[in-house]
C-alpha cells in the first residue's frame, strides 16, 4: 500500500495530526498498535490534560472539539500558583481579561475518543488498528514499513508519534535530525477556590522542588493516587 504520509502512533498527537491532514489531497495512514480505549461513557479517566484556549481553537479547526464538548470538559476560570519554599505567588483570573475561562481540564480518554470519531469520517485517512511494525527501511525518497502481519506500506514521509520509547525515533537514519525536549515536573493541586464571595472553578498549583535528574523518582501508589486527584478540578455552581 502506498501513502503520502504514514503516522506511527495513534495517540492524541498522532490522531490530531491525522485529523489536521483530513479532507485534503494527501493519502494518510495512521498506525496504532493498541486497540481503541474503552468508551468514556464507561467510566472516568484519571489521566487528564489542560487544554489551553489556543489548543481548543486547534481542536475546533480539525473538527474534534465538538466531540469533546459533547462528552465531558471542566473549564478553569482562575488559577493560583504559589511556592512552597518561599513567599511568591501569582493569581490569574479569566474575568480580568474578559474571557470565559483560562483553559479546560479534559480526560485524555475523552480527547482520544473525539479524535478517533472525527478521523473515521475522513475519506483520505486510513486508520490501521491494532497493528505492529516489524521493520522500518528508509530510502532516498521514501520509507517502507513492514507490519507483523506481513503487509508492507510505503510513504514519502514517516512521522513517529509513538511515545517516549518511540521505535521510529530510535531507528538509525542518515541525515535525520533528532530533538529531545526536557519538561519540568511540578506537583499541583486543583480545587474549588472561593474569591470575592463566589465559588469558582479554579486550579491551585503548589510548586515543589524539582526532582534531581540523576535520581529516578519512586512514587508510591498512594502518592500517585493523591497526585492524580490533585489534578482534578471540582466545579461548583456560582452563587447568585
Amino acid at each position: 500500500m502506498n501513502f503520502d504520509v504514514l503516522i506511527v502512533g495513534g495517540g492524541m498527537v498522532g490522531a490530531s495530526l491525522a485529523c489536521a491532514l483530513g479532507n485534503g489531497a494527501l493519502k494518510v495512514g495512521l498506525l496504532d498498535r493498541s486497540a481503541p480505549a474503552p468508551s468514556p461513557e464507561h467510566g472516568y479517566d484519571l489521566r487528564v490534560s489542560a487544554v489551553t484556549l489556543a489548543s481548543r481553537a486547534f481542536l475546533e479547526n480539525i473538527g474534534a472539539w465538538e466531540g469533546i464538548a459533547r462528552r465531558r470538559v471542566a473549564p478553569v476560570e482562575a488559577m493560583h500558583v504559589w511556592d512552597r519554599n518561599g513567599h511568591g505567588s501569582i493569581h490569574f483570573d479569566a474575568a480580568e481579561i474578559g474571557a470565559p475561562c483560562l483553559a479546560y481540564i479534559v480526560e485524555n480518554r475523552v480527547i482520544q475518543a473525539a479524535l478517533i470519531e472525527r478521523l473515521n469520517r475522513l475519506t483520505n485517512i486510513h486508520y490501521l488498528c491494532p497493528v505492529d511494525t516489524a521493520e522500518l527501511a528508509l530510502g532516498v525518497d521514501r520509507v517502507s514499513v513492514a507490519l507483523a502481519d506481513g503487509r508492507r506500506l510505503h510513504a514519502r514521509l514517516l512521522v513517529g508519534a509513538d511515545g517516549a520509547e518511540s521505535a521510529v525515533r530510535h531507528r538509525p537514519a542518515r541525515g535525520a535530525a533528532r530533538r529531545r525536549d526536557r519538561h519540568a515536573v511540578a506537583r499541583s493541586r486543583s480545587e474549588g477556590h472561593r474569591r470575592h464571595g463566589h465559588d469558582r472553578a479554579a486550579a491551585c498549583e503548589h510548586r515543589a522542588p524539582a526532582v534531581p535528574r540523576h535520581r529516578p523518582a519512586r512514587v508510591s501508589a498512594a502518592a500517585r493516587s493523591e497526585g492524580l486527584l490533585h489534578r482534578l478540578v471540582r466545579r461548583r455552581p456560582t452563587r447568585r
